[in-house]
């Protein structure tokens, strides 16, 4: 199996914005984006879960209310 790694992380990790990512904990975007982005400002929803959406949304927003 090939391993693809969207290319669109590297931006939004260096555009300093908070990042909610959808999608399975095992990935290499998960990996790269919790090492790499500021406690609080990277959030991770499994697929399905529209109540851990909002929650991730409103953590984002209070960190990045508190900058």
């Amino acid at each position: 199996m090939r391993h693809v790694l969207p290319s669109k992380i590297y931006g939004c990790i260096d555009s300093g914005k908070p990042i909610l990512y959808i999608g399975p904990e095992e990935s290499d975007v998960h990996r790269l984006g919790s090492s790499k982005v500021s406690p609080g400002w990277y959030q991770r929803v499994a697929p399905g879960d529209p109540a851990g959406v909002a929650a991730a949304l409103e953590r984002l927003a209070a960190g990045a209310s508190g900058v």
